[in-house]
């Protein structure tokens, strides 16, 4: 349990960095580079989430609820427009206007760990999953909190929209597909 622990630790600790512009500041001025930065953050940050992913395998199961099997299939929908959010954070489109959110991401985020939580009924999965629920709330509070009033972006090129859609579609099924080798838990039974 250490070991899961220790990994959602690390995880939202340096994920709590961007919050603390002084800490962050300070530690870019100790790597000596913004890029050093970056590279630290991803490297702590899949570190922290093998951790968390190897103690979860370990966790005791205790399962809370009986999960009614619908669930498993009303997942894959919503976990594909999970995908769709998270990407429509990196990529240009006009998605962050369609669901009227500057946080595309921390809003897949939401959605992920929520379908997460409804079809994994133990307390490690309410624990993992729960954390990165708390974690994107807490954090749209936060982003709102600090930033100014954004102006709108003009319209983009609808094909823009429809590689978000593309490659959300690439990811999740490589995701499927691998999910039961990394997870334990095979997506399409």
């Amino acid at each position: 349990m250490l070991m899961f622990f220790l990994g959602l630790a690390i995880f939202f600790g340096l994920h709590t960095l961007p919050f603390l512009p002084e800490k962050r500041a300070q530690i870019i001025s100790t790597l000596g580079s913004e890029q050093l930065y970056r590279i630290a953050f991803v490297a702590g940050s899949l570190i922290g989430l093998m951790l968390a992913g190897l103690g979860k395998g370990r966790f005791p199961f205790f399962e809370l609820w009986p999960t009614p099997t619908f669930l498993r299939y009303l997942s894959l929908p919503v976990i594909y427009a999970a995908a769709i959010l998270v990407l429509a954070a990196y990529l240009p489109s006009n998605i962050p206007r369609y669901i009227r959110t500057p946080h595309p991401m921390l809003a897949g985020v939401i959605a992920w760990a929520a379908m997460h939580i409804l079809t994994n009924a133990d307390l490690g999965s309410l624990i993992l999953f729960g954390s990165f629920l708390a974690f994107a709330l807490w954090a749209i509070r936060q982003s709102d909190r600090r930033e100014e009033k954004r102006e709108p972006f003009p319209p983009l090129p609808l094909w823009r929209d429809a590689v978000v859609f593309g490659f959300a579609a690439i990811a999740f099924l490589i995701l499927a597909g691998v999910h039961g080798a990394f997870f334990g838990r095979p997506i399409f039974i």
